[in-house]
């Protein structure tokens, strides 16, 4: 039988494991990379349009 240690070895294990997995298959732009959201207009890129 394991002891409570042990279980949560493994189970923080397990944990980095998913993390791991997410991380390796999530863009590094993120939901909201490259956007304005929340912020205004800093006259960048799109500056002149419209």
């Amino acid at each position: 039988m394991m002891t409570d240690r042990e279980k949560r070895e493994v189970e923080i294990k397990k944990e980095a494991e998913r993390i791991k997995k997410v991380a390796e298959n999530s863009s590094t732009g993120g939901q909201l990379g490259g956007t304005f959201f929340g912020q205004e207009h800093d006259g960048g890129m799109n500056a002149g349009r419209g």
